[in-house]
């Protein structure tokens, strides 16, 4: 589509580009004549003007769709991470559920000293980042990453996820 839009546009003016043809007079001077757009070729294209129309206006329609689609995404991953972040604040006791930014999920099995043990459950591998804490995504398919580890908690925050 854009390739034909764009011929129509341009190869007038390749024509009248290319069919400047210098001149020489019988005093020894040079003279370049640069025929108008108007005298160039008559276009050989079979589709009419409306056609090009409608399919401008397909193109424009299109183009806006993406940019709204666009738009959406990027309001969702800002309110993801938001949550995420007021999360990470709340207060982590044994039993609760916590789920990094990376789409990893586990409980909170002990707290000593600063720190907080974290039984890793699973990740959801596929998923966009902050996935467990989208209000409009379901919850992903977990593969099993079982371990043990030991962090200050920094990035796990508390999320809703049923294991």
């Amino acid at each position: 589509m854009l390739v034909r839009i764009t011929s129509l546009f341009a190869l007038p003016l390749l024509l009248v580009a290319c069919d400047s043809t210098p001149n020489h007079s019988f005093d020894g001077t040079m003279k370049t004549e640069m025929p108008s757009a108007m005298e160039a070729q008559p276009s050989t294209h079979t589709t009419s003007e409306s056609e090009d129309d409608g399919l401008l206006a397909q193109l424009k329609a299109d183009e806006k769709a993406a940019e709204q689609e666009q738009a959406a995404k990027e309001q969702d991953n800002r309110l993801r991470e938001t949550k995420f972040e007021q999360n990470l604040t709340l207060k982590k006791s044994v039993g609760t559920t916590v789920c990094t930014w990376q789409n990893s999920v586990g409980k909170v099995q002990e707290i000593d000293q600063g720190q907080i043990q974290v039984a890793v459950y699973g990740r959801a591998m596929s998923a966009t980042n902050g996935i467990f804490f989208s209000s409009t995504e379901e919850t992903p398919e977990l593969t099993k990453q079982e371990a043990n580890v030991w962090t200050d908690g920094r990035d796990w925050a508390v999320c809703d996820v049923k294991l």
